[in-house]
């Protein structure tokens, strides 16, 4: 029964994030609120999702510890316990790209770069409040997928889904 629990909590959240994907779109939309609200939302329910999926279980580990926990549940463990690891893995994920395209836009000169590489570089550390926003964005939190985070801020600003007649 233990088991059965996380699963549906994982699914209803999954299930949730559809809906709430297009209430973000349409009540969050830049137009409508300020860009602080639309960058805060998204954090603020993957964190409730991480909550309610994990319990207090995972506020309590840093990613540092995700090679142990999956030792761990490899060689220790002979019955089915809590797995955090996949929310883990997404934001380390999520982590490494970001310190990736922060490289490629502070150290790396314009023409050592591909055109991807180019496209996603940051100039700039993010805020604390855009970094926790794009780390536990409730669409991906729990289960991915990767995305960069200039195209999460584009997706965030309104910008990505504008076409070349500007809608």
């Amino acid at each position: 029964m233990y088991f059965i629990i996380f699963q549906i909590n994982l699914v209803v959240c999954q299930l949730l994030s559809l809906p709430l994907a297009y209430l973000h779109y349409t009540i969050l939309s830049p137009a409508n609120v300020t860009r602080t609200t639309r960058i805060a939302s998204p954090a603020i329910i993957g964190l409730v999702f991480c909550y309610f999926c994990f319990g207090k279980t995972v506020f309590l580990f840093s990613m540092g510890y995700l090679v142990f926990i999956h030792w761990y549940r490899w060689y220790i463990l002979t019955t089915y316990s809590i797995d955090i690891t996949g929310p883990m893995m997404v934001a380390v994920q999520k982590v490494t790209v970001l310190a990736f395209s922060l490289h490629d836009g502070k150290v790396k000169k314009s023409d050592e770069l591909n055109d991807i590489q180019k496209r996603e570089a940051l100039r700039s550390v993010p805020s604390v409040l855009n970094f926790l926003s794009y780390v536990f964005h409730f669409q991906s939190v729990l289960v991915g997928p990767l995305c960069f985070y200039t195209d999460y801020m584009s997706w965030i600003d309104g910008t990505a889904a504008i076409g070349k007649d500007g809608k």
